[in-house]
């Protein structure tokens, strides 16, 4: 995924992350930089010299994205072959942003948004950026909550919106609707 998006700078946690990136670097002409957010690791910047390298530089004038620039890359899984990138516009996030604050009506109050997706997830990014253009909150689980339950960080946040996702197959869907209709004498698919 690296190699197919032209990344140019890496985020990386910490060491171990940045030996697993070391391990591909080869293959990644376009990498030029890459930023280790804790500790330091040869051939890395940290987080702390990037922002001084930052404000040494200044503000950069007239820069600005275009609406149909692409703001993220988001691969799918590679369960059924080699993963594949779709490629989402400024324009496309924030009109997904703007058209879920307006139908959920979010614009009300600021919302509190409880995530237990992860935040690579495009679910995650757009509901980070919901709670942004509202100025509400949002959080995020250090973990995957308990089967069957929101897990103990939702109880004690109480949000009022909880974000998922369907992760049942649509084949498990079937059955269970075909049974149901079965039931009812109804043909199902």
């Amino acid at each position: 995924m690296l190699g197919h998006s032209g990344c140019r700078l890496v985020f990386v946690e910490d060491a171990e992350q940045a030996a697993k990136l070391a391990r591909v670097r080869g293959g990644l002409p376009e990498l030029r930089n890459v930023v280790v957010l804790d500790g330091e690791v040869e051939g890395a910047i940290t987080l702390d010299e990037l922002r001084r390298t930052g404000k040494a530089r200044g503000t950069v004038d007239g820069v600005a994205a275009d609406p149909e620039d692409p703001a993220t890359i988001v691969y799918t899984s590679g369960t059924t072959g080699l993963p594949k990138g779709c490629v989402l516009s400024h324009a496309n996030l924030l009109a997904v942003v703007e058209g879920s604050i307006q139908r959920l009506e979010l614009d009300v109050a600021p919302p509190v948004i409880y995530l237990y997706l992860p935040l690579a997830h495009v679910l995650a990014r757009v509901s980070a950026l919901v709670a942004m253009a509202t100025s509400g909150r949002s959080f995020a689980a250090r973990s995957a909550p308990a089967t069957g339950s929101r897990g103990a960080g939702a109880r004690a946040a109480a949000p009022p919106w909880s974000i998922a996702c369907a992760t049942a197959s649509p084949t498990a869907w079937c059955w269970r609707r075909s049974a149901r209709r079965s039931a009812r004498g109804i043909r199902s698919c």
